[in-house]
């Protein structure tokens, strides 16, 4: 077993210290409001907004080898990411506060109704526990090998890891989660901004990287890319409880116009270092065998920037899940709960994607690598129906309840469609007609056809279908003479 000191050392100096933070932030977590425990007793201010908003809408993306690099892509990129943090603040943020909403579902369920709303949140916990924790936990598994050198026992050191997240996160709620992040935070842009020093200073500090074949889930045909990359952008930044949860938990809405500033020029910087970073070396650091002591510290240095990357990531996928079942599902069926149950029902619910997340660590090797591609795909197979009755319900007041419904529902049953045509690409009798067609389609060439095939059934579903009352189509545009508080 080849195990990198330096590297180890490091980790486990990040590791005490962001337990130690997220424990002593735990302490306002037992309180039994659920305000508290889920929004941090709505009393997020800018810098913590920021801080959060950089290392949780990020990380995803970069895990995931979104970030095409140091070319006109990656300028493009950065370019998006940093609108749509802006439209968030400046557009979708004062709208989401004034309407009083626990999750993004229930927004959807004012404009719309409880059905529609129920089936946005089952596909987004669905996204959660079922595609994005195990993914994160694979790229986790293969850097504690490659990198770490645990070629025996990879899980072991990422188990610890879930622990370390799980205890801090079902203890302290949001509170716990946001106070590590503003840490994490500092971690990805000291350590990326050391990084991307060195490797300009001393080139011959990178190591000698493997093959990243495996990573290659986003392709990168420019007029695709630059078509598609906003689709995915509108839904992880104005519709996704992962993002929209942190815009919730704010003082108000002059708040959240400053911390989504903060936090774009923070992702402006971070996506510069960044892709200076990946210019020379591999998207997550996975190296070979190092021939220095300055690769190893530069490898351990890449090995932390990475683990709190993750762990900001999972701790939010974690909270947010929970969040969306005792909201959406548990306080329908129990309306008139109180705040003790459902913080119970918020702690037992993250214990349980816990142990969902443990019981993916030691299956996580016998992931196919072909499987893997696939899951990074999902969100842009996810996204585009979500995003269209998203800005039909927003600009298109005869948008009726059956047309969003239909049209997220075939939207996403096409998603499904063509990561099944993409999976079985290679059998024989599979391998022809839109099976075929839909298999060799650029991925983000995908998802502009998806939000076409989903606005086309939405529009043409509604204008078959009763128009929605005008009191609703008034309150969800928020006009001066009403508000909905849910």
């Amino acid at each position: 077993m080849n195990i990198e000191y330096y590297s180890v050392v490091l980790i486990l100096l990040y590791l005490a210290g962001v337990t130690a933070l997220g424990i002593v932030a735990s302490k306002r977590g037992k309180e039994k409001k659920a305000s508290d425990y889920f929004f941090g007793s709505r009393d997020l201010g800018s810098l913590s907004l920021g801080a959060s908003l950089f290392v949780t809408a990020v990380a995803g993306m970069w895990l995931v080898g979104a970030v095409p690099g140091v070319n006109i892509l990656g300028v493009w990129y950065g370019a998006c990411v940093v609108i749509a943090a802006l439209v968030l603040g400046y557009w979708a943020a004062p709208l989401y506060l004034k309407s009083k909403v626990l999750t993004v579902p229930q927004f959807f369920s004012l404009r719309f109704d409880n059905t529609t709303g129920l089936t946005l949140s089952a596909l987004s916990i669905l996204f959660y526990v079922g595609v994005k924790i195990p993914l994160l936990l694979t790229f986790a598994s293969w850097m504690i090998e490659r990198v770490l050198g645990w070629d025996v026992v990879p899980s072991a050191g990422l188990l610890l890891v879930v622990i370390l997240i799980g205890l801090y996160t079902v203890a302290g709620g949001f509170v716990s989660v946001v106070r590590t992040q503003k840490m994490q935070a500092a971690v990805v842009l000291v350590g990326s901004l050391f990084m991307a020093a060195w490797v300009v200073i001393e080139p011959s500090v990178v190591p000698q990287t493997i093959s990243s074949s495996l990573f290659n889930g986003a392709e990168y045909s420019w007029l695709p890319y630059v078509l598609g990359l906003p689709i995915i952008l509108a839904w992880h930044w104005l519709a996704d409880q992962f993002v929209i949860q942190r815009i919730l938990a704010t003082r108000n809405a002059d708040t959240a116009r400053r911390g989504t500033l903060l936090g774009a020029i923070l992702i402006f910087v971070g996506v510069v270092l960044f892709s200076i970073v990946t210019y020379y070396a591999a998207p997550s650091l996975l190296a070979g065998t190092a021939d220095s002591t300055s690769t190893m510290w530069f490898k351990g240095l890449g090995s932390v920037v990475f683990l709190a990357l993750l762990m900001a990531s999972l701790a939010s996928d974690f909270h947010s899940a929970a969040t969306l079942f005792t909201m959406d599902f548990y306080r329908t069926v129990y309306p008139d709960s109180r705040d003790e149950s459902l913080v119970l029902v918020g702690r037992l619910s993250t214990t349980m994607i816990v142990i969902l997340a443990i019981l993916a660590v030691s299956t996580v090797s016998l992931v196919a690598p072909q499987l893997i591609a696939l899951l990074q795909q999902f969100q842009m197979h996810l996204a585009p129906p979500i995003v269209a009755v998203f800005l039909f319900g927003m600009f298109w007041k005869r948008t009726s309840n059956r047309g969003a419904l239909w049209g997220l529902v075939i939207g996403e049953l096409f998603g499904a469609f063509d990561l099944a045509a993409r999976y079985f690409s290679n059998a024989d009798r599979l391998n022809e007609g839109m099976f075929s067609w839909l298999a060799s389609l650029n991925l983000f060439a995908f998802g502009i056809v998806s939000l076409a095939i989903s606005s086309l059934i939405l529009v043409g579903v509604s204008l078959l279908t009763e128009a929605p009352l005008q009191k609703r189509v008034r309150t969800w545009q928020f006009s001066k003479e009403e508000s909905v508080r849910f």
